[in-house]
């Protein structure tokens, strides 16, 4: 039996030609963790903006940086240029942007990011955080779930030509 987290996944995997004896919907326990962290976001917010100095008149963008070289997607350098973008463009408009990193992602790596766009990487896992996010940028991820579940306006970046269907619906 393959436990799932949703009907939108029970249906891919029906498509993929999983008997559907084989397939129960159970959902995600990481959907408890957000749903306790979107019950408290108020106070969750006074304490990442505390934390990270952000200006509480700002709105909140966080972005979940893509792991384009370290999963063999473009090359380093054109990993750079496509990260540079991202962050560049969001910070432009003079708000609270915050990154979020893969534990794929070497912190040593983007840390120059902080003082090079005024952004501040979270040191706490998406999960812990993203309630208070008033927009979310991602690729292709299971995050842009956890976005639209708590209302936040979500970009699914796809530069990089990966056409992938996952979040058609």
């Amino acid at each position: 039996v393959i436990f799932l987290d949703s009907k939108d996944t029970y249906d891919r995997y029906i498509g993929y030609g999983v008997e559907r004896s084989k397939l129960k919907i159970v959902g995600d326990i990481s959907y408890d963790t957000l749903y306790a962290q979107y019950i408290s976001k108020d106070k969750l917010s006074n304490k990442i903006l505390n934390k990270y100095k952000l200006n509480k008149k700002y709105k909140n963008i966080v972005i979940a940086l893509p792991q384009l070289a370290e999963h063999d997607i473009l090359s380093w350098k054109d990993h750079w240029v496509e990260i540079d973008f991202l962050v560049s463009v969001a910070c432009e408009k003079g708000q609270n942007v915050l990154l979020s990193l893969h534990p794929k992602m070497d912190l040593d790596k983007y840390i120059f990011l902080e003082e090079k766009y005024n952004c501040r990487i979270l040191s706490e896992r998406l999960i812990q955080v993203l309630p208070v996010s008033d927009m979310f940028i991602a690729t292709y991820s299971s995050t842009v779930i956890w976005s639209t579940l708590c209302g936040i306006k979500t970009i699914v970046v796809d530069f990089y030509n990966l056409n992938f269907s996952i979040f058609t619906h």
